[in-house]
């Protein structure tokens, strides 16, 4: 039988890889990935190439970069439906973007942090990106700046 410590800890570097993907690093290299992990080549290279196989990843054959791939999409796809947040609100700030023509967010507080579910832009809205996905700190002066801006 498998060594549960082995087994936990193969998670925790898949799951650690694959966090090293944000939007600002869509796509990345194997060394890349080793050095943002500390985790060595070999073992780098052997669990992206599982990754790829079950879709969590997807390889660039030309280039060697990865980027995450449709199991990725369908997980956060899964988790955003079955957010409880999400589903009752998401309806309401849509309606909300609509009669105020400004945009409106939907996020999730967990810890200190705040996770966005959805954004809505309306017709005067000044950006026109998603939060949604993006995270970032819960504090009182982000909460300021965010409404100063408003």
């Amino acid at each position: 039988m498998a060594d549960p410590a082995g087994g936990t800890q193969t998670v925790e570097r898949a799951i650690s890889l694959l966090t090293c993907f944000t939007e600002e690093l869509g796509t990345l290299r194997v060394s890349e990935l080793c050095t943002m992990t500390g985790l060595g080549q070999s073992t780098v290279s052997r669990m992206m190439s599982s990754l790829d196989r079950l879709g969590f990843v997807l390889q660039d054959q030309r280039t060697g970069l990865y980027r995450l791939g449709p199991a990725a999409i369908s997980l956060g796809t899964i988790a955003l439906n079955g957010s409880p947040i999400f589903r009752a609100a998401r309806q309401v700030a849509q309606n909300l973007a609509h009669a105020t023509g400004l945009g409106v967010n939907v996020a999730q507080l967990s810890d200190l942090s705040l996770y966005y579910l959805c954004n809505f832009e309306g017709a005067n809205a000044p950006k026109s990106f998603s939060m949604a996905g993006r995270s970032g700190p819960y504090t009182r002066q982000a909460w300021a700046r965010h409404f100063s801006r408003a």
